[in-house]
């Protein structure tokens, strides 16, 4: 099966849902005939006139997408890993690189003799039913907003040390000229990050390492406001992560203007407006 396709059609047809959502504020303006979902953004507890809008929306119109198309695929949520994680932040007050404030996330084998760590769930995987039953080919992780930069290197060390293929979908309500720049910035410290992590555990596990360059990896972030629209990038096996570089152009402010002039592609993302 052609997964990059597959993928980021996943992606589109998710985005278009999201992009049409309504919210409980809105309800009175909204047509029910021009509807894809039964799903709403809700209120804001301490503000009625303003939509809360979180991955969870993300999590449930991705699998409703994905129940919508044609295919032989399957899914699970909350997948258990193969692998134990332990995501405790560094406690250090003097943190001179940022870096540092992530460097105690890691990855371990899972051995009943040695506890270390604890299993983790990947939000969602997919499945092929093949002559042998199930097999899980690729692991999603879900995230909303600009999320501190804990919260992405964590699902990005998930997403990474697993032995699958990878999807991160992250759905952003609007964006300024700063917005991408602070996401995409924090993609490439997490990656970093993630090589520094899974070269620990290879060394200590010659004979069980990761190899998270066998497999493709898919980013995507789905802009609601202002500029309704998917970017949508991978990195595939081929052309593999690069460990001390950054994998991502971050987007600066003129690139920013490029954003808002329909431009198709940027740096290493190609972009759909909605």
């Amino acid at each position: 099966m052609n997964y990059d396709q597959f993928i980021k059609d996943l992606c589109i047809r998710t985005a278009k849902i999201l992009i049409n959502l309504p919210s409980e504020p809105n309800g009175k303006d909204v047509n029910p005939l021009q509807l894809n979902s039964k799903l709403i953004f809700p209120n804001y507890e301490q503000d009625d006139k303003k939509p809360r809008i979180s991955e969870q929306e993300a999590r449930f119109v991705f699998c409703q997408a994905f129940e919508q198309m044609n295919h032989g695929l399957y899914y699970s949520v909350e997948t258990p890993t193969e692998y134990n994680y332990s995501f405790k932040m560094s406690k250090k007050k003097d943190v001179e690189d940022i870096d540092d404030s992530i460097s105690d996330l890691k990855v371990y084998l899972k051995n009943p003799k040695k506890k270390e760590g604890q299993s983790a769930q990947s939000d969602m995987s997919i499945f092929t039913l093949e002559d042998s039953g199930f097999k899980q080919n690729i692991n999603v992780e879900f995230k909303a907003h600009n999320a501190e930069l804990s919260h992405i290197a964590k699902d990005f060390l998930k997403l990474l040390a697993e032995s699958q293929h990878g999807l991160f979908f992250h759905l952003v309500e609007n964006i300024n000229s700063g917005t991408l720049e602070s996401i995409i910035n924090k993609y490439n410290t997490s990656i970093k990050n993630t090589f520094k992590q899974i070269k620990t555990f290879n060394n200590d596990n010659r004979k069980n390492k990761i190899k998270c360059n066998n497999f493709i990896y898919y980013f995507a972030i789905c802009i609601l406001n202002r500029k309704p629209s998917l970017l949508f990038a991978k990195i595939k096996k081929e052309n593999p992560f690069k460990e001390r570089e950054d994998n991502f152009g971050a987007f600066a402010k003129s690139e920013y203007k490029d954003l808002n002039s329909n431009k198709e592609s940027i740096h290493n993302w190609s972009i759909l407006y909605f």
